[in-house]
């Protein structure tokens, strides 16, 4: 976060646009993330296949088993197993009551099976920020 501050000042010195990724936010800067629409994978608007064919609405899971569909022979196969899409459509209940849920709208599913907690648990001060959406310094 502290990096984000620094590239944050630098902006107002530079003529340069700079687009970085936030992955979390301090409570006292939400201000900055207006018109942030909560995590990419929750929109089910992007898809990202990788070489193997293995096809995931959140690159961030990656390293898991969770791809929701991959391509077999030129055919995309739609996984029966329990997979991401399962994360991102039902919503978490321990963000039922938080004053940010507007803003964070229910934080990074990846997040907390990649870490095995949601952060802003542990860190009362920071929400999560989804890792692939990317914000104007």
């Amino acid at each position: 976060m502290e990096y984000t501050e620094i590239l944050h000042h630098l902006s107002k010195e530079y003529n340069t646009k700079i687009l970085y990724q936030p992955t979390y936010a301090k409570r006292e800067l939400k201000h900055r993330y207006k018109g942030y629409k909560g995590c990419i994978g929750r929109t089910l608007s992007k898809v990202s296949i990788f070489p193997d064919g293995k096809m995931y609405v959140c690159s961030y899971l990656f390293d898991t088993d969770l791809n929701f569909a991959e391509i077999v022979r030129g055919q995309i196969r739609i996984s029966k197993k329990f997979n991401e899409l399962h994360l991102f459509i039902n919503q978490s209940e321990k963000c039922n009551n938080c004053e940010l849920r507007e803003i964070c709208l229910d934080g990074c599913p990846a997040e907390n099976v990649v870490m095995g907690m949601l952060p802003c648990e542990k860190y009362s001060d920071i929400f999560p920020i989804c890792r692939l959406w990317k914000v104007r310094a």
